[in-house]
């Protein structure tokens, strides 16, 4: 698919402010769930060692 087809196909569904909102917030919330992650990881791994 060309950039061009995807930019006419998305182009009504961002319009709308609500969803445009969630979308902006997409990359904090990945970052989030990737440092948690981390987080977990380190953790389980400090506590029952690396197998």
């Amino acid at each position: 698919m060309s950039l061009t087809l995807l930019k006419e196909l998305f182009a009504g569904f961002l319009r709308d402010r609500h969803i445009a909102r969630h979308f902006r917030r997409l990359p904090l919330i990945l970052l989030a769930y990737m440092a948690l992650t981390q987080a977990v990881k380190g953790f389980y791994i400090r506590k029952f060692g690396w197998q």
